[in-house]
């Protein structure tokens, strides 16, 4: 792939972070003399409306404070999925900031074992957050589902990947993070799946595509 080499790491972290600042999706809501736009990003909802004045609303709430707050089931339930995502993305980002303090560290001691242990703790903690808040159903299997897939899938390839001499391995924090983010934009399909369902407007996944395209990215790195 075109990003190899020392700077990698670097490639790794930085696109981490910017998954974890950027919307994972953006909501317009446009009727008849109102604008409402609503940014969703890993830990909160910033909400703007613009032509109207609504008794009540907040513009800014945690990802924890949006299920008790929205007033559809549809939205509720697309909030708890949410919430447990970013439960998961966690995770990468206790990486990210681990391999940026102490990146030589980190890299020496990394394994595949490693890799993949961090990626069922992503996993661990999406599914316990599910079920800590009530999701059920269709909507905790699509979860699960999602958040399993790259694991199993990197454990697939792991196994068929020759042993010697290969330039990508599943020992490399780089690969590492490609995985986690992976895990963490699957996951946050299902609340986005679930925002097409009940939420009027139009709602476009921002974030989730920087997430499943630095995943790739960072998954297909030779290191040289």
């Amino acid at each position: 792939m075109w990003a190899r080499s020392e700077y990698a790491g670097e490639l790794a972290v930085l696109s981490t972070w910017l998954c974890a600042l950027l919307p994972w999706s953006v909501t317009l809501f446009s009727p008849p003399e109102l604008t409402a736009i609503t940014l969703r990003f890993v830990p909160l909802r910033l909400l703007s409306i613009l032509g109207a004045e609504l008794p009540g609303e907040r513009p800014v709430l945690f990802v924890w404070q949006v299920p008790g707050f929205v007033a559809t089931p549809g939205e509720t339930l697309a909030a708890v999925a949410w919430l447990a995502g970013s439960a998961g993305f966690l995770v990468p980002l206790g990486l990210s900031v681990g391999y940026y303090l102490r990146d030589d560290r980190v890299e020496r001691r990394f394994t595949p074992r490693l890799t993949f242990g961090l990626a069922a703790a992503s996993v661990g903690l999406v599914i316990a957050t599910a079920l800590a808040v009530g999701l059920s159903g269709d909507l905790l299997a699509l979860l699960a589902a999602a958040a399993v897939t790259p694991l199993v899938a990197g454990l697939v390839d792991h196994r068929r990947a020759p042993g010697a001499g290969r330039t990508r391995t599943y020992g490399d924090p780089v690969r590492a993070l490609g995985l986690l983010l992976l895990v963490a934009g699957l996951v946050l399909l299902v609340p986005l799946w679930q925002h097409w369902q009940a939420t009027a407007g139009t709602t476009v996944p921002v974030g989730i595509l920087f997430q499943l395209g630095f995943g790739l990215v960072l998954l297909r790195t030779e290191r040289v």
